[in-house]
């Protein structure tokens, strides 16, 4: 792999002449999407899009276009304006792209809701963006109803639900399909500056407090996904694209766009049904080259036996694991390399919501190559100077395709962005001699012993290394005497034993004193993970300060 560029202390790509930010065509990212569909199947005739493995329901190419078209008459009928928000609750549903097809050719804005939260978090989402509209499915209507009761009793918003699908007291909208005819759909909306007006809303994880709505552009949206699908999966349109991502983050979002430019087809499993046995199943059915997953499914294909029942000659088709969420731990990708007989790797790609993509690589020590036309430096975060190689400070991105803003959070888009245009990821990182970025861990999640600052991903990774750890978090106690004693919680594999105290003397006797277990190890029988597979720390300590103790081997202190 090339080395990075630095230069006066910003860390750049060594081929930004493989591409170029370009203006959209058409006024909108749907138009320009649109125009390039158009021609592939003008040339190269129809193809299976979308494959859900887990309904077996399937969405053709040429469908995109017809179904976005009736979408976009309902949501007329439904006085949809050019600004106005609808929020989908979906999941992994086929029709999720041709709703947002419908969404934009009226010029409205797409929300994009996490399909596993709860009625309070939808209800605050609703208001945030006052959507005029939800559409949800079956798993999702009971909290969908509960949230919009919420947000009607508390404002004078009126919000209007519809489903995909049957569900008891919800109109199905797609039963006005048969009724509607696509050929008196309007003409797609034209951005008036497709480089401020927003047409996505993600939010964020929520790790940290309540989600925030991440506002994107066309030309953001049509710039990532133009430089993405020179970067991203396999650039033969025979090899069978797989996810197991949610449509409904950017991490998933982006997969079946850029299949749909490259004209394969995107099978993805992710929610109700899901299963590492059918993961397996379709994996050996396709063969393909890349599988794109939520870090949670890497991990637990390393550390569960799961594997050990296939042919590994059923598996050598695959070269490239792209996790989604989340680090892998080293010690899983050297397991995953054993059982992956043709692993090249497992992709360690950095990212964020409201950046888009900054680095990707294969390497377990660094970030890997920055993306053309992406700036990153290191910034002293108590002085907000450039720090050199090798000195750690917290890591700001400038890419092509940032986010316009935090929906209604005009301080928190503030802090985000430095008058340079560069955002301030939060995390923890530094460069080396060779310009590979290095991340440490998230700048919020360090844990204070004795005015020392521990990363928790570093205990994380020696714990993953146990044989019977299955998944693990660490986090820090408080503690009134240091500041924080550092903690575990520990997910055990049930076919190996092992005691608190073995583990916890298996960790301190590989690093120095400040870095030493000493607020004990929780056992649990999963890790709590958000739909992205982010371990949610904050959870967790709450659960582990209620449930769990002081290890009866604490070191001194």
């Amino acid at each position: 792999m090339q080395k990075n560029v630095i230069e006066n202390g910003i860390v750049t790509s060594p081929v930004n002449q493989i591409w170029a930010p370009e203006e959209i065509q058409g006024g909108s990212f749907y138009s320009h999407l649109l125009k390039k569909v158009h021609k592939i199947i003008e040339e190269e005739g129809d193809w299976l899009w979308l494959h859900n493995r887990i309904s077996n329901e399937k969405l053709m190419a040429s469908e995109f276009e017809i179904l976005s078209k009736k979408f976009a008459i309902i949501f007329k009928s439904l006085k949809l304006e050019p600004g106005d928000v609808v929020h989908l609750i979906v999941g992994n549903n086929n029709y999720f792209y041709p709703a947002l097809g419908g969404i934009w050719i009226l010029g409205g804005i797409a929300s994009l809701g996490d399909s596993i939260l709860d009625s309070n978090t939808i209800a605050n989402q609703l208001m945030e963006t006052k959507a005029k509209l939800v559409i949800c499915v079956e798993e999702t209507a009971n909290n969908a109803k509960e949230a919009i009761a919420i947000v009607e009793a508390e404002t004078n918003q009126t919000v209007h639900l519809f489903s995909l699908g049957v569900v008891t007291c919800v109109e199905n909208i797609l039963a006005r399909f048969d009724i509607t005819n696509e050929n008196k759909a309007p003409e797609p909306f034209q951005a008036q500056d497709p480089k401020t007006e927003t047409c996505v809303i993600f939010w964020t994880s929520g790790t940290t407090g309540s989600p925030k709505g991440i506002c994107h552009s066309h030309f953001g949206q049509q710039n990532f996904f133009s430089l993405a699908k020179t970067q991203i999966m396999s650039k033969d349109r025979n090899n069978p694209v797989m996810q197991t991502t949610s449509f409904f983050h950017v991490g998933g979002f982006n997969t079946p766009i850029i299949a749909l430019e490259k004209r394969q087809t995107d099978n993805h499993l992710f929610g109700k049904g899901f299963s590492n046995k059918l993961l397996l199943e379709v994996i050996i059915e396709l063969k393909p080259v890349n599988v794109a997953l939520g870090a949670h499914n890497i991990v637990q294909m390393a550390e569960l036996d799961i594997l050990d029942k296939v042919d590994p000659a059923e598996l050598d088709s695959v070269k490239m694991l792209l996790p989604s969420g989340s680090a892998v731990p080293p010690s899983c990708v050297e397991i995953l390399k054993k059982k992956f007989r043709n692993l090249i790797g497992v992709g360690n790609m950095y990212a964020q919501s409201e950046s888009g993509m900054i680095s990707a690589g294969f390497s377990i020590s660094n970030l890997g190559m920055v993306w053309p036309h992406v700036k990153v430096k290191i910034e002293d975060p108590e002085t907000g100077n450039l720090c050199g190689p090798n000195e750690e400070g917290e890591i700001c991105a400038k890419t092509p395709y940032m986010m316009l803003r935090y929906l209604n959070k005009p301080k928190e888009t503030q802090e985000y962005f430095d008058k340079d245009g560069f955002g301030h990821t939060g995390d923890l990182g530094f460069y080396n001699d060779e310009g590979f970025v290095v991340y440490v861990d998230r700048m919020k999640d360090l844990i204070k012993y004795n005015n020392i600052h521990v990363a928790p991903m570093e205990i994380e990774n020696l714990l993953q290394k146990h044989e019977a750890v299955v998944d693990c978090v660490v986090y820090g106690t408080k503690d009134p005497n240091v500041q924080e004693l550092i903690s575990a919680v520990v997910v055990k594999n049930p076919k190996i034993n092992v005691t608190e105290d073995e583990l916890i003397d298996y960790v301190n006797s590989q690093v120095s004193d400040f870095k030493q277990i000493r607020g004990g190890i929780t056992f649990q029988d999963e890790i709590q993970r958000n739909s992205t597979g982010k371990l949610q720390r904050r959870s967790t300590r709450k659960w582990a300060e209620k449930h769990g103790k002081k290890s009866s081997k604490i070191a001194k202190k």
